[in-house]
């Protein structure tokens, strides 16, 4: 599922503005699991 989401800047909530399935990338290797991290904080700037 592709999903598009805005925050509103002034009370800070979540909203939905489009959803669909995806297509392009439903396509690629299922058998793969991919994970991304964050780094500390100091290791980001």
């Amino acid at each position: 599922m592709d999903v598009e989401w805005a925050v509103d800047g002034l009370n800070k909530k979540l909203f939905i503005v489009q959803a669909r399935p995806e297509t392009i990338h439903s396509r690629k290797a299922s058998d793969r699991v991919v994970e991304y991290k964050l780094k500390p904080e100091r290791e980001r700037r």
